[in-house]
């Protein structure tokens, strides 16, 4: 039987308790996506063709939304010195994106607006057979802010099971999601408590090669 040990920060050369395999929970925040400044989670990736190369996801601080909401920069980075920039944050167990930036180098190449911020995990939801839906428009916008195109996005998520699963990181305790989409690409995701996602596949496949998180300090 897995055991639960808590810890501050996690990475692939993490020592297991009692023996037992890497286990998958941080003090005070145990949600599937936990935020805090500092978090750090690197992915190995693995495309169709079968080439493999490496994504690094940051939050590296905190911005407000045009609403004024306080949220957390989130930096993603890819081959090629390609990436995003993303304001993400917490609406009760619900973690949603709220804007996002596509950046080459330093430069942004586009903006994006979601509308309601797009869903990315409900950890509120996580025994199996839950199912919820997550309805939202992309908006593309120039540099003035003004609306170039509209993306409608349909998502229905259902937790198939719970169940360990390995990874570069070691061993982890997940719940399997499955994403149907009527817009785009079908997932399956892996996230373990306290962690964060652990694995996805669709398109291309990820799975996590070390990480870092830390206690949320912010306000909910």
């Amino acid at each position: 039987m897995m055991k639960w040990c808590a810890v501050l920060v996690l990475a692939a050369t993490a020592a297991a308790c009692g023996g037992d395999p890497p286990v998958t929970t941080t003090p005070g925040d145990d949600r599937l996506y936990p935020l805090a400044v500092g978090n750090r989670w690197t992915f190995r990736v693995t495309d169709s063709s079968g080439v493999v190369s490496t994504k690094i996801q940051e939050i590296t601080g905190m911005g407000t939304t045009a609403d004024g909401q306080e949220a957390f920069v989130t930096l993603t980075r890819r081959a090629e010195d390609k990436g995003t920039r993303s304001l993400q944050g917490y609406d009760g167990d619900r973690m949603v994106r709220f804007t996002e930036q596509t950046l080459e180098g330093d430069s942004v190449i586009f903006d994006y607006r979601f509308e309601p911020p797009a869903l990315r995990v409900h950890s509120g939801l996580t025994e199996v057979g839950d199912t919820y839906t997550d309805t939202h428009d992309k908006l593309k916008l120039d540099v003035n802010g003004a609306v170039l195109e509209v993306e409608p996005k349909i998502h229905t998520y259902t937790v198939e099971a719970i169940e360990t699963i390995q990874v570069p990181a070691g061993d982890f305790e997940c719940v399997r999601i499955a994403r149907m989409s009527e817009t785009t690409t079908d997932k399956i995701y892996w996230y373990a408590k306290g962690v964060g996602k652990v694995k996805e596949i669709g398109g291309q496949t990820e799975e996590l090669a070390s990480v870092d998180v830390r206690t949320a300090t912010v306000a909910q």
